[in-house]
């Protein structure tokens, strides 16, 4: 049985222009949440980019630091257990843990932790708008997956960040 659908011709449609603001002003998304074991992560890690706990070693001798993530719960913890690097942690948050956007776990870090000034270090446009919905800095990692439509400061390897964020609180 055919469901009935035809192909539309955009260019011919007549209503091409109510599609293309709908679409554009109302993207179609969609989550999932789903138990997964993360066990293999513990074990066998995952490859990091050069200078992440150098980094990490560097920033924790003056700043706060947290991880707030898009993952389910056990993935960060994984993380930190499998390269020892919780002793540079100071908070984590991720969306399994309440079901928040990021914005809104980037905020309740901030405010859980007395932070009057913080910035968040991302590497997609997702991360961005997340720091600007929660009202703090951002500094685009630049290694990572994606691009940034705005000017933002950027870091080109891991190592670079503590300059930059100097930069910015000066």
């Amino acid at each position: 049985m055919s469901a009935g659908f035809r192909l539309i011709d955009l260019e011919t449609w007549p209503r091409r222009e109510h599609y293309e603001a709908y679409f554009k002003n109302t993207p179609c998304t969609w989550s999932m949440t789903v138990q997964l074991d993360v066990t293999g992560l513990v074990k066998q890690g995952a490859k990091l980019y050069p200078g992440i706990e150098q980094m990490l070693a560097d920033l924790k001798k003056e700043y706060f630091l947290a991880i707030v993530s898009n993952c389910q719960c056990g993935y960060i913890e994984a993380f930190l257990e499998h390269y020892g690097f919780g002793k540079y942690i100071d908070d984590i948050q991720c969306f399994g843990m309440n079901e928040v956007p990021k914005g809104e776990n980037i905020r309740l870090v901030a405010e859980r932790n007395h932070l009057e000034d913080a910035v968040y270090v991302g590497d997609i446009q997702g991360d961005y708008d997340a720091s600007k919905a929660a009202g703090v800095k951002f500094i685009h990692a630049a290694y990572g997956f994606g691009e940034i439509e705005d000017e933002v400061p950027r870091i080109e390897k891991p190592l670079e960040l503590k300059e930059v964020i100097q930069k910015i609180w000066s």
